[in-house]
């Protein structure tokens, strides 16, 4: 049973495509939408971010060949009651100890800005982050619809 253990946990740890090694710090899942024609051309990346490790981390940057620049975006006060508060361009996004943080629309983003190319559902981009303590850690991105439910979470239809 100990050896069954064993084998489970390393495979595990085993490093995956857009996943980090053993160290803890993750970010997958990512996702994007395509843009509508009337709006400023750039795409919001959004995601899951795992730091599962003892000692916090801060994201210094982003980076991917499909474009030049990409901002990170912030809710940095909790909205009061009835009241819209705007994402803030951040310099470097925080990445506490041992949470997993959902990159989701209103909360916390990645922004790339001015695009080389229209992307369309179904395609994929890679994306490079570094971190301070973490280093590089590198993921794609999937263009998706809008507000596209992953089976696992839609609704049941219950017999309707």
């Amino acid at each position: 049973m100990k050896r069954f253990f064993l084998v489970l946990m390393g495979f595990c740890l085993a490093p995956q495509e857009g996943r980090a090694a053993p160290e803890g710090l993750t970010f997958h899942d990512a996702w994007t939408v395509p843009y509508a024609a009337e709006e400023k051309p750039e795409y919001h990346i959004y995601g899951i971010m795992s730091n599962l490790t003892p000692q916090n981390d801060v994201l210094l940057r982003a980076e991917t060949p499909l474009g030049k620049a990409i901002v990170f975006e912030s809710l940095l006060f909790a909205p009061q009651k009835n009241q819209k508060t705007p994402l803030t361009t951040v310099e470097t996004l925080d990445i506490p100890a041992e949470q997993v943080m959902f990159y989701d629309p209103g909360r916390i983003r990645l922004t790339l800005k001015q695009p080389v190319k229209v992307l369309k559902v179904g395609d994929t981009f890679p994306l490079t982050l570094t971190f301070r303590r973490a280093g590089i850690i590198k993921t794609t991105v999937e263009v998706k619809r809008c507000c596209e439910d992953s089976p696992a979470s839609a609704p049941e239809d219950n017999g309707r």
